[in-house]
């Protein structure tokens, strides 16, 4: 399960993680600005007793869609 970033042909930033197709219906995308950055967790409350990543938005961005890609979950950035 890598985290990366990549650059979409429009030059949208996209964020993806691949996570277990089982988990769709359980992943909580939370975003909190603390401290003057954007902060993302990947909630599942049901497994992993509750956070299964925690990341940084890039300074200036904000989560404009979150949508599944196969077993993808993704976070378009805007």
């Amino acid at each position: 399960r890598d985290l990366h970033l990549s650059l979409r042909r429009q030059r949208q930033m996209c964020i993806r993680d691949r996570l277990p197709t089982s988990m769709r219906d359980e992943v909580l995308v939370h975003t909190k600005k603390e401290g003057g950055r954007q902060l993302v967790r990947l909630i599942s409350p049901e497994r992993f007793g509750g956070i299964l990543k925690t990341f940084d938005l890039p300074e200036g961005t904000g989560i404009a869609e979150v949508f599944w890609e196969g077993d993808y979950l993704s976070m378009r950035l805007g």
